[in-house]
């Protein structure tokens, strides 16, 4: 989409009352590497940006992309998992590799803790039967790195 169609949505969106702009759908949004001109769009309008990802994502190809974003104003950004560990990871991620999220979670986490960033983060565990085991260690591994 082309960032003056996404000025008309948001320009539209906030003459109606909305107040909050979520930039994701069934796509990864870190894939788009303007996703920095998306939120600053939204942020030069006044409203709150929210993201969901699953951080999936090569950090050596990807993080560039999501520090510009993050830094471009997202006040809300939704990390889903499956899993902890790899082989529970891909079950539901296939193709995902965990061990990328987790790189570019402790990469944001850094960017927050040094007040580069203030965007709100949460790592959303998506539970089924299969995974329930691997729900403390991802609740121990956020609590080191998250809070």
């Amino acid at each position: 989409m082309s960032l003056d169609n996404f000025q008309k949505i948001v320009q539209k969106a906030k003459s109606e009352g909305y107040d909050i702009i979520g930039i994701y759908n069934w796509i990864e949004p870190f894939l788009s590497k303007a996703l920095d001109s998306f939120v600053a769009l939204v942020k030069e309008n006044g409203l709150f940006c929210h993201l969901s990802s699953n951080l999936s994502l090569k950090p050596d190809s990807y993080f560039d992309i999501i520090y510009k974003a993050l830094a471009a104003g997202v006040d809300d950004l939704i990390v889903s998992v499956s899993g902890y560990n790899q082989e529970v990871y891909e079950i539901n991620h296939v193709g995902g590799n965990i061990s990328w999220v987790k790189e570019n979670l402790e990469q944001i986490a850094k960017l927050k803790h040094d007040g580069t960033i203030d965007t709100s983060i949460t790592l959303r565990f998506i539970k089924f039967d299969y995974n329930s085991e691997e729900e403390f260690g991802l609740n121990e591994y956020a609590e080191s790195y998250l809070d």
